[in-house]
């Protein structure tokens, strides 16, 4: 059974080249070459761990795009019968606007609908997570 919301449908991976594939924001785009791409790569379907994998991902898929936010900021980290898998919280080196335009870039590139997240939102999100 998927763990996706039964209105939402999973986006196919999305070109392995920056230069196809939906754009949301230049800036998001900016953010995730320099910080997600690595990982994460440009068609979504992580290549150091299927964990990283971000096409399909509930996250993605969510319009609000506040796990996406939310894991931008705070980072995460699973534990898998392999070992702990991590991902570093990027809060401290983003500023709000900046964070939001990579979780709307990654939920148009990656997920089934866009977002429209704004700094606002982030700034609220930062305030929730640091209670």
């Amino acid at each position: 059974m998927s763990s996706l919301p039964s209105s939402s449908t999973t986006a196919p991976a999305a070109p392995a080249s920056h230069k196809e594939g939906v754009t949301a924001d230049a800036r998001g785009k900016m953010v995730f070459e320099g910080a997600c791409v690595s990982c994460h790569g440009w068609s979504g379907e992580s290549l150091v761990s299927s964990m990283a994998t971000l096409t399909g991902s509930w996250a993605v898929n969510d319009p609000a795009a506040t796990n996406v936010a939310q894991i931008v900021i705070s980072g995460t980290k699973r534990y898998t019968p392999d070992g702990a898998l991590s991902m570093p919280a990027f809060g401290n080196a983003y500023s709000d606007d900046e964070i939001a335009a990579v979780a709307n870039h990654v939920t148009a590139r990656f997920g089934a609908k866009g977002s429209k997240l704004t700094a606002k939102d982030v700034a609220e999100l930062r305030q929730q997570t640091a209670q």
